[in-house]
């Protein structure tokens, strides 16, 4: 009985086991064709499906290379010669069953003289907005499509640069001009195709400043490079203008400027003939004296301080007056008393001695008379 009992207790548990294995290889089936959609939190944008990042990053996956029917509905083009290719499109299999479509963010064309810029999208020439999840590819599920896509891989000209502002001697440059006429200037725009610039200058200019050197002012001048400064003539009183020199004392010639540059008068001090006549209209001496010089000095060194002077109409005239041009005289000579006077006058120092012995005298009697006064009392 136990025998019996215990065999139907074996046979139960068996059943048991085995429905439990059916559960358990039911459920793994169930699992295994369950749809990912959840799994690989799909986002969509204008009806297009995308990756996510870490969808991307796993592992059950491989790249084969788009199959020719893919080609029909991505066309990857740019905006340079507008070709087209499928180059570096490619398939992603996720658990080898769900197609993907992964088109490549780098540029699949290259373009001398062009640098790659950005990419738009199009679905039948509407744009679209395209948000990617790679940095590599942009993902789009293969049961999306039912319009082709266009990826336009744009390109923008690498401007040409210029060369450093050209040099021409006495000359600064002005900038770059696109005629010859140096009408239309460049305003530094980007170049991108075979483009003739000319440059433009304009001739230095200095200025030319002017020291009279107590002469009359002359005004600073503005000359071109490589020209002569002018040459102005100024005037001083009693004085013949030489010309104009430089600081370093070389007389000007009229040669080039090529930069600012002082120029200074220098002057040469004129010189009269004094002539003495005497009262029978004979001469009596000449002499040279320069501008400015006091009749009496020119008598001096004629040693003729003893006469007097005067006009050859006999108009009397001042030993003191200074000599500013040629000129002739009547001397006669004086009387003893007259050259006493006249020592006197040309000799001041002589007269004010003899003032100030006179105060002292005159001084000293008050001061001895009011003295004799006071003891008489």
């Amino acid at each position: 009985m136990k025998t019996f009992t215990m065999g139907k207790q074996i046979k139960r548990r068996g059943v048991i086991v085995a429905f439990c294995a059916m559960v358990v290889l039911a459920l793994i089936a169930t699992l295994s064709f369950m749809p990912k959609t959840e799994a690989r939190a799909e986002m969509s944008t204008n009806g297009l499906t995308f990756l996510n990042d870490s969808e991307l990053k796993s592992q059950n996956f491989r790249y084969d290379v788009l199959a020719a029917s893919h080609t029909s509905f991505i066309k990857l083009t740019n905006n340079v010669d507008n070709t087209k290719t499928s180059e570096g499109i490619m398939n992603y299999y996720h658990n080898t069953t769900d197609l993907y479509v992964l088109v490549p963010r780098s540029a699949p064309f290259s373009f001398e003289g062009f640098v790659f810029k950005d990419i738009t999208v199009s679905r039948s020439g509407t744009p679209i907005n395209f948000t990617h999840y790679n940095a590599d590819y942009f993902a789009i599920h293969s049961s999306t499509y039912p319009d082709y896509i266009t990826f336009t891989y744009n390109f923008e000209p690498i401007p040409v640069q210029l060369p450093d502002a050209p040099v021409k001697e006495g000359h600064h440059f002005v900038g770059w001009y696109y005629d010859e006429e140096l009408t239309r200037p460049y305003n530094g725009e980007p170049i991108y195709a075979d483009t003739t610039l000319y440059p433009k200058f304009e001739i230095n200019t200095y200025t030319v400043t002017y020291d009279s050197n107590n002469g009359t002012a002359v005004n600073p001048a503005t000359v071109n490079w490589n020209s002569a400064a002018p040459t102005p003539t100024p005037t001083r009183t009693g004085y013949n203008f030489v010309g104009w020199y430089t600081l370093a004392g070389m007389k000007y010639n009229g040669e080039a400027i090529t930069s600012n540059v002082t120029l200074v008068a220098r002057w040469e001090i004129k010189v009269f003939t004094v002539t003495f006549m005497t009262e029978n209209s004979e001469v009596y001496a000449t002499l040279q004296v320069e501008y400015g010089t006091r009749l009496v000095k020119a008598m001096e060194a004629a040693n003729m301080l003893s006469y007097s002077v005067s006009t050859l109409q006999g108009v009397p005239v001042s030993k003191q007056s200074i000599i500013t041009e040629n000129a002739e005289v009547l001397v006669t000579e004086l009387t003893d008393m007259e050259k006493v006077g006249n020592y006197i006058g040309t000799h001041e120092w002589i007269f004010w001695a003899v003032v100030g012995l006179l105060c002292a005298l005159s001084v000293t009697s008050i001061v001895s008379i009011t003295v004799a006064v006071k003891r008489g009392q």
